[in-house]
């Protein structure tokens, strides 16, 4: 009997041990839970924060811009521009053909004497005039080649064709 007893009190006391960490784990929770809102809370107020200083930056911009004087944009100028841009462009190209034409082998030097009229996929368009450097001749009715003008190869008509001059 008092073995029961010793045993009973064992058991009350592990009751009670175990009913004290289930209250310190539920006060443990409460304040971690107590915490996070308390981050989340902070988060809040500063994503408030930021947001208002945003937007009084944009209202700061908007004044400043309001005040600024409006600029006229003068189309003829910038036609004008344009155009010069698109002259250099075209002199640049033009250098650049020029030098690819010098630099290939005079034997693989063609001039175009009529424009393309095949509209086949993988036929060359060129105009006449156009300087074509072959690079496969193997065919006498089809070369390959390219044209410098344009910088695209493909297949070529021999009689659209004719070896330039040497220079």
């Amino acid at each position: 009997m008092a073995e029961a007893k010793q045993q009973k009190k064992e058991e009350e006391a592990r009751r009670k041990a175990a009913e004290l960490e289930r209250k310190e784990q539920e006060k443990r929770e409460k304040l971690e839970a107590k915490a996070r809102e308390k981050e989340a809370a902070a988060a809040k107020k500063e994503a408030e924060k930021e947001a208002k200083r945003v937007a009084k930056e944009k209202k700061e911009q908007a004044k400043t811009a309001a005040k600024q004087p409006k600029s006229k944009i003068d189309m003829d100028a910038v036609a004008e521009r344009l155009r010069q841009s698109a002259s250099a462009a075209l002199e640049r190209d033009r250098g650049d053909a020029a030098q690819r034409w010098l630099s290939s082998p005079p034997s693989t030097r063609y001039t175009a004497v009529q424009q393309s009229q095949v509209a086949l996929p993988g036929y060359l368009h060129f105009e006449r005039g156009d300087m074509i450097i072959i690079t496969d001749a193997e065919d006498p009715d089809v070369f390959e080649g390219t044209c410098v003008r344009s910088g695209k190869s493909g297949k070529i008509l021999s009689s659209f064709v004719r070896l330039a001059p040497p220079s």
